[in-house]
This record gives C-alpha cells, sequence and structure tokens, in this order.
C-alpha cells in the first residue's frame, strides 16, 4: 500500500485532486444560482458538492482554502447582477466592479470559510460534532457581521410557502441552520454508504426528517392563521403610489432642482388624488427620498413654499401621508420618513437605522478625507435610533398603527420585532430600489427579505418603492399583488386592524445567533474543566489511585437512583413519597403549560404562588423528610458524586439559595421603583410587609428556576434518548457532559440574562 506521502507527490494525482476541488466548488456554484433564482427545492441538496470535498480535505488548511474559493464562487454565483448595479450607481466598469466583489467575497460573505475552517479543526471530534461547530459558527458570524444586502441561504426558500413559515420559530437563521444540517446530513449518508446500513440511515433519517417537519410545522401554522384571518375585523384602505420618476441628480443637472421637486410632487398628487377617488384610498405611502428636500427645515423660499404646498394638500385630501423625506438636526441630515396627519396636524418622523455602507454613510472608523476622496459617491447621512410606530388614521377615528421601515432597515428582523411589541399592526416598507432598474435579481431579493420580516412578526407588510417592486405582503408571507418594474402605477388595497398572533420570534427576538454564541462558550468551559481536571488526574500518583475507595467522590459518578431510594423504605412510606412526588410534578407542570398557554413567561398573580408553594414545594418537602425519617441510609446514600456537583444539585442550593440571590437585586430595583429606595417599604409599611414582599420575589424567582431546571432536564434526556436509539454507548459518556451542561446553562446563563435584561 502506498503511503500518503508518496500518494501526494504524484503530479499526475496532484492535478486530478485540483481539478476535482474545483468541479465540485463549480458544482455548488452552479446549484446556489438556480436555488436563488426560484428554485428553492435545490436548497436541500446545493452545498453537498463542496462538503464532500470539506469532508476529504486532508487538514484545516485545506478546509479554510475550500472555504475561501466557495465564498468567492458564491459572490459569483449568487449576486453577478451586483456587479453591474454598482458599476451603474459608482461609474467604475462592470468587469472591474465584479472583480472587486470576488476578491473582497471572503470579507462580505466570511460565512462560507468561517465554517470550512470550523469543521476542518473540530472533525477530529466527530463528524456530528463539527457539523455542529461549523453550523453554530455560520449562524454567529451572519448575526455579528453586517453584510451590505443583509443575505443568508434562507431567502432562497421565498417560494416555498410550507418551509418558509419556519422562519417565525427562529427567523431566516432558522432555516439556514435548517438548510445546512440537511446539507450536512446528505453528505454523511454519501461518505458513509459503504458502512453499514445504520450507519447510512441515521444521517438520511435526518436529511429527510427535518425538511419534512419544517414543511408539517408550515401546514400547521398556515391553518391557525387561515381561522385567525377569517375573523371580522375593521379594515383600513391604503393607497401606495409608484411614479416610476428615478435618476434624481440627473435630472437635477438637466431640468434644475425646482423643476424636479415641481415634476416630483404633480405626479405623485395626481396618483393620490386618483387612489383616493378611485381606489377608496383611506391613508397614503409615497416611497423612500420621494420628497428630494428635508421637509420642515427649509433651505430655501422655494422650499418653504414646497412645505407649505405638500400640507395644504395632506388638508384638502383629509387623508394621512407617510412619505421618504430627509430630516436636519445638529448631528447632521437623515433619511427619514415623515407621517402628515391633518385630522391631528401630527407631523411624526422616523429615521433610517441602517445605512447602506460606502455609499450613505462611511462608518466611523473609517471615515477619512483621503477615503472620500477615493469614493466620491459616499454620504453623509447619520443613522437613526431605532424602531418607532405611527397611527394612519381614518376620518372616522379607525386607526391602523404602522411601523415604517425604509429600504435597508428590512435586513434587521429587530426593527420589524420592535415594532410590533410597540404595537405596530402592519409594516411600511419605504424603498428606492432604481439602482437596480437594469436588474431585477437585486429587486426580488429585496423582495424576499420584506417577506421573512412579515413571516417572523405575522404582520402585514405594504411595501411602497419608486420604480418597483411595489406590494402588498400577507402574514404569511405571501405577496397578494405587486407592480411592475418601471410602471407608472397606484397600488390600494385593504389592510385589517389587528394585533398580530405572538411568535417566538416577536417573544425572544432574534434569539439563534445568541443563543449558538453562548452554547459555544459553555462547551469551551467544559473543554476547559475537562482538561483541568484531566490534568489534575494525571498529577496523581497511581498508587494513590489505587488506593481510592468508592467513598472518594469521582467525575462522572452518578447519584443513587429513585428507583434505589425507594426500595428501601416500607411499604406504606413509599406510596406517600410516590404520591408526594406525582403531585409536586403534575402541579409543576400545570403551572408551565398556564405560562406556555399564556404567552407570558412570568409570574402575574398571587394565585401562580400559592399553587408552587402549596401544591410543589410543600410535597417535595414532605418527600424529603419521609425518606431521611424512614429510610435515612438511602437519603444519604450517594454513589460517589463530585463535591462541587453534589452541592450545586442539592435541592436548597437550586431552588432556595439561588433563587434569593436572584431575587435580591430584583426585589431592590422594584423598592426603588415603587417606594423611593431600597428599604422604601419597610420605612413606609413595616418590617411585615418588606419581608412579605421580599418572600413574593422569592417565590417567583424559585418558580421560574424550578420550570427552567425541568425544561433543562426533559430537552438534555430527550436528547440523550434519541442518542441511546443509535449508540447506547456515547449516550452513557455524554451524560455526565450534558449533567455539567445543564448546570452552566442553570447557573450562568440566568444572571447574564438578568443583566442583559435590566441593562
Amino acid at each position: 500500500m502506498r503511503s500518503e506521502e508518496n500518494y501526494t507527490l504524484k503530479p499526475a494525482h496532484s492535478s486530478t485532486s485540483l481539478i476535482a476541488r474545483f468541479a465540485a466548488l463549480c458544482a455548488s456554484g452552479l446549484l446556489l444560482a438556480a436555488y436563488l433564482q426560484g428554485y428553492h427545492l435545490l436548497g436541500l441538496l446545493a452545498l453537498v458538492p463542496w462538503l464532500i470535498r470539506l469532508e476529504r480535505s486532508r487538514n484545516w488548511r485545506s478546509a479554510l482554502c475550500d472555504g475561501v474559493l466557495m465564498s468567492m464562487i458564491y459572490a459569483l454565483a449568487g449576486f453577478f447582477w451586483f456587479g453591474p448595479a454598482v458599476a451603474a450607481f459608482t461609474g467604475l466598469s462592470s468587469f472591474t466592479a465584479m472583480v472587486l466583489i470576488c476578491l473582497f467575497a471572503p470579507i462580505w460573505q466570511p460565512q462560507f470559510w468561517l465554517y470550512a475552517l470550523s469543521y476542518g479543526l473540530a472533525r477530529k471530534q466527530g463528524s456530528w460534532f463539527a457539523i455542529a461547530i461549523a453550523t453554530a459558527i455560520w449562524v454567529i458570524s451572519e448575526w455579528l457581521i453586517p453584510k451590505a444586502l443583509g443575505d443568508t441561504l434562507a431567502y432562497g426558500l421565498a417560494p416555498a410557502l410550507w418551509l418558509r413559515q419556519g422562519a417565525d420559530l427562529a427567523g431566516a437563521a432558522g432555516l439556514t441552520a435548517l438548510l445546512l444540517l440537511t446539507n450536512a446530513a446528505c453528505v454523511q449518508a454519501w461518505v458513509q454508504r459503504r458502512q453499514t446500513w445504520r450507519n447510512v440511515l441515521t444521517p438520511a433519517v435526518i436529511a429527510v426528517s427535518l425538511p419534512l417537519a419544517m414543511t408539517s410545522y408550515g401546514a400547521l401554522r398556515l391553518r391557525a392563521l387561515d381561522a385567525y384571518v377569517a375573523e371580522p375585523t375593521p379594515i383600513l384602505r391604503v393607497g401606495m403610489v409608484q411614479t416610476s420618476l428615478v435618476n434624481y441628480e440627473q435630472r437635477r443637472k438637466q431640468q434644475g432642482s425646482y423643476a424636479v421637486v415641481r415634476e416630483v410632487l404633480d405626479q405623485h398628487i395626481a396618483l393620490s388624488k386618483a387612489a383616493i377617488e378611485h381606489h377608496g384610498a383611506e391613508a397614503l405611502l409615497w416611497s423612500e427620498t420621494v420628497y428630494p428636500t428635508p421637509y420642515g427645515h427649509p433651505r430655501s423660499a422655494d422650499s418653504a413654499a414646497f412645505d407649505h404646498e405638500l400640507k395644504s394638500v395632506v388638508e384638502s385630501l383629509r387623508v394621512p401621508l407617510l412619505f421618504g423625506s430627509y430630516d436636519v438636526d445638529e448631528q447632521g441630515e437623515y433619511n427619514a420618513a415623515i407621517l402628515l396627519d391633518p385630522a391631528r396636524e401630527l407631523t411624526a418622523r422616523y429615521r433610517k437605522t441602517r445605512l447602506f455602507p460606502f455609499t450613505e454613510r462611511i462608518p466611523g472608523a473609517l471615515d477619512y478625507a483621503w477615503i472620500r476622496r477615493l469614493l466620491p459617491w459616499t454620504g453623509t447621512w447619520q443613522p437613526g435610533n431605532g424602531a418607532r410606530v405611527f397611527p394612519l388614521s381614518a376620518s372616522d377615528g379607525r386607526e391602523l398603527n404602522v411601523v415604517p421601515l425604509i429600504c435597508l432597515d428590512d435586513v434587521d428582523p429587530m426593527l420589524a420585532i420592535e415594532g410590533a411589541r410597540l404595537g405596530a399592526q402592519a409594516i411600511v416598507n419605504l424603498s428606492n430600489d432604481s439602482w437596480f432598474s437594469r436588474y431585477p435579481q437585486g429587486m426580488e431579493l429585496h423582495l424576499a427579505v420584506a417577506q421573512f420580516r412579515s413571516i417572523e412578526t405575522r404582520l402585514p407588510q405594504l411595501r411602497v418603492t419608486t420604480n418597483g417592486y411595489t406590494a402588498f405582503i400577507d402574514q404569511s408571507g405571501e405577496v397578494l399583488a405587486r407592480t411592475k418594474m418601471g410602471e407608472q402605477a397606484v397600488l390600494a388595497g385593504a389592510v385589517p386592524i389587528r394585533t398580530a398572533p405572538t411568535t417566538l420570534m416577536t417573544r425572544w427576538g432574534n434569539w439563534l445567533g445568541p443563543t449558538a454564541l453562548a452554547s459555544l462558550i459553555l462547551l469551551a468551559l467544559n473543554l476547559l474543566r475537562k482538561a483541568v481536571y484531566a490534568r489534575q488526574k494525571s498529577a496523581v500518583p497511581e498508587s494513590s489511585l489505587q488506593n481510592c475507595t468508592t467513598d472518594t467522590p469521582s467525575e462522572g459518578a452518578t447519584t443513587a437512583t429513585f428507583a434505589a431510594a425507594l426500595a428501601k423504605l416500607s411499604r406504606p412510606a413509599r406510596f406517600a413519597v410516590i404520591l408526594l412526588q406525582l403531585t409536586a410534578a403534575l402541579a409543576l407542570a400545570y403551572l408551565g403549560l398556564a405560562m406556555l398557554l399564556r404567552s407570558e413567561w412570568r409570574v402575574h398573580s398571587m394565585q401562580q404562588i400559592y399553587v408552587y408553594l402549596g401544591m410543589v414545594l410543600l410535597p417535595l418537602a414532605l418527600s424529603w423528610l419521609l425518606q431521611r425519617w424512614h429510610a435515612k441510609e438511602s437519603a444519604t446514600a450517594t454513589l460517589s458524586k463530585g463535591k462541587l456537583a453534589a452541592f450545586l444539585d442539592h435541592a436548597a442550593v437550586k431552588f432556595g439559595c439561588f433563587p434569593l440571590l436572584m431575587a435580591l437585586p430584583a426585589f431592590r430595583l422594584h423598592q426603588i421603583i415603587s417606594f423611593g429606595s431600597s428599604f422604601g417599604e419597610y420605612l413606609s409599611f413595616g418590617a411585615g410587609a418588606y419581608l412579605q414582599g421580599l418572600g413574593i420575589w422569592w417565590a417567583s424567582w424559585s418558580l421560574g428556576l424550578m420550570l427552567w431546571a425541568a425544561l433543562l432536564r426533559l430537552l438534555g434526556e430527550g436528547f440523550l434518548w434519541l442518542v441511546a436509539v443509535f449508540r447506547a454507548d456515547l449516550a452513557q459518556v455524554w451524560r455526565a457532559d450534558f449533567q455539567w451542561l445543564a448546570r452552566l446553562m442553570f447557573y450562568l446563563a440566568v444572571p447574564i440574562w438578568f443583566l442583559l435584561r435590566v441593562g
């Protein structure tokens, strides 16, 4: 048999390897291009050729090289239209723009090489471990590293009606992770095809079950949405105006500034009147920066006259108008949305939060004069400070609360989510995609991004653009109607006035990226703990290890089982302990289910505390006393468990001391807010009321932490049970690790969450 060194030195084989690598990367590039053009099912296997190359890479350097090349190929395959669009905007040649996009692809598409690098480094620990780590790294990179277009693989699933509904669980990032895992499972089935049927069956089942489960969820979610939409509700008819007037700067050079503003106003006013007269519009929307001067901050007598004219038109039409303009303050100029409401004489303003880098604004760290000379097209706009909610009011008092987003704002899920939390009933998206006029792929991508914001929040969306695509999007992400690119049109329709159904995304926010990061940190801490323990163990002399007895705590030892403890009790005591623990378990399950159905993960009434104290803690305490009284040896006999683990797992520590530790700062904040000082309630109403209040806070935290501990136990045992179906030995090895992971999630994740919540 030839050695690997002799094999790799053969020039013929080396060239064959390079050809195979290039062919695999190009195959994935072509599949990705087709996937992003609407063949959405290809997303389930588009990465397979590239991932097979990663599986065969010799080391992490080879994997990193494949990742860098794949980021470039993806930039060419998925964004072949972006280069000419950039060229048209900047004045560069299309070839130069494409070369720059390709060269900078590893910077603006870093998820490919980060995935490849992490997979190459973690593969020694097992393929599935490496897949999990690499998928988490991909999700974290797209969460932490901003992209110019905010793209992710999941946006190719926009045509998939059922699959895309899963975005309300973990956003577009969750569907991207699903695609990555499905592709990786397909690769594992292919790589292990010559091994036993069980080795092939496991990844094949995963590859099929993941998209099937998400499809089933989507079907159920759509059925629930249909029932929700069928309920009668008031409506507001909204008209969106698309004039297809573009190239303002070129028009200014040819016609002059006054003539351009005059033409823009005349056409928008004419189409707005048509929307009211022929479509019954009760509110009007105009696109981003359609009013090309800062409204309310006139720079000349002509600008002041235009402001007055626009306000007079709105008052005469007697409908609210939300339009794109500019805003100015001492910090600078903003891309803004302005609401004029004749009924309230209201002028509300929202400032665009997500500015396009190196066009609308240069990042502060790079804002130098020489860079601006090199990039003369860059703007100086300032970013806004978050979501706002505006009321669109009809003449009879009906109001539709909307959250305005401007162009690139819709790539940030949190802006739409913040709007939903503030009470928005619809999303209004003002955009100017005119620089994609010759390249509809850019407009299609932007529309797909907007669809996902409606799915994540279950808010209908009104998307008005300068020259396409103006569209109505419903709660399922379906585009109900849209204009053609480049046409002059009015799109009008009825928008329901109702509160959107709560989703996991609106409740938890864009949670997948932070969760993946926290999981990797916990994993790193666990690996560090193992390394320290291994070093300590290796430092102990072998003779000492041989003299150790079972009385010495050892890492990985398990506690005596509940069944073994019961066996030491008398029959009546055994029955009483089982009854008490069953009562506590059912009461705890009832409290958790009640919170889940109310969509309120908090204690909101004294009844919950009474149930917890009387039906959970009291039975558990009585059960413990019975075991101590009737079988002292069973209560104290643990099979060599580590001292730290035993301390952390003690019920008094987990549900007594630790909840008190968490309750104290929360109780102090409550005292300061409600009574003006840390001891305000004590000074006002005495020690009894003060201690009672502290007791309520402790009981609330104890209940929440017990539910959290139960959830961690269910997730851990459920996962280990699934592992045991295929590898019972592996499940046993992992059990101790999962127990420590649960402890870290209990004692570290909760304080971190509390600090973030308070901050």
